[in-house]
C-alpha cells in the first residue's frame, strides 16, 4: 500500500480533464442508449455518436449542447434530456467503488 500512501489525487483538475473533452467521454455511453432503446443498430448508432463526438471536440461545443439544441444533430436522434442526462452522469463508472475499496483493502 505504499503507493497509495503518496498518491496526490486533484478532484479539481479531474473535473477539469472530464470538461476538456465536451462530453465526448460519454460517446460509449450514448451509443449504448441509442442501441438499448432505441434499437439502433450497432453501426449506425456508432456513426452518428462518432460524429457529434469530432464535432463536440472540434469546434469545442457541449455535446450534450449539440444534441439537445443543433438541428443537425438534434433532428436525427430520439434521445430525451433525461437520456443525455442519464449518460453524462459520472455515478454510473463510480457505482462500483465501495466494492473495488473492500476488495483492495481488505
Amino acid at each position: 500500500m505504499d503507493t497509495l500512501e503518496h498518491l496526490n489525487v486533484y478532484p479539481n483538475q479531474m473535473l477539469e480533464n472530464i470538461e476538456f473533452t465536451k462530453g465526448a467521454l460519454y460517446a460509449q455511453r450514448f451509443m449504448n442508449v441509442l442501441i438499448e432503446k432505441y434499437q439502433y443498430h450497432r453501426e449506425e448508432a456508432y456513426d452518428f455518436i462518432q460524429g457529434v463526438a469530432s464535432y463536440a471536440i472540434e469546434h469545442r461545443v457541449a455535446i450534450s449542447d449539440l444534441l439537445q439544441n443543433h438541428e443537425d444533430f438534434k433532428s436525427v436522434h430520439p434521445m430525451t434530456q433525461s437520456d443525455i442526462e442519464a449518460a453524462m452522469s459520472n455515478d454510473y463508472y463510480l457505482k462500483q467503488v465501495d466494492s473495488i475499496y473492500a476488495r483492495v483493502f481488505r
